[in-house]
């Protein structure tokens, strides 16, 4: 009769046997987990511009704002004193 100790004893002798072998440990083959890497999708830095605005510094707009909008939020965030997070680490 077969106990769980002996059970997990022959589990961790193959696995100990497998990890010096180099042999791989995953239960599902890494590939059939890939995604299809993303088309890369080229702008047009005229279009983004007339439709976002002026995005300057690697800002990144995802809404549309006008000059002035974008301005005073630069201005804002630019001026604004650091934040500590609400839960302390």
């Amino acid at each position: 009769m077969t106990t769980d100790k002996d059970r997990r004893a022959r589990e961790n002798a193959d696995l100990i046997r497998r990890m010096k072998a180099g042999e791989t440990l995953s239960l599902v083959a890494p590939a059939a987990t890939w995604w299809p890497p993303r088309a890369l999708i080229k702008k047009d830095p005229g279009e983004v511009a007339r439709v976002y605005g002026d995005v300057t510094h690697g800002t990144v707009v995802i809404y549309p704002i006008s000059q002035a909008g974008y301005a005073a939020l630069k201005s804002s965030l630019d001026n604004s004193e650091p934040r500590t997070p609400a839960i302390p680490e």
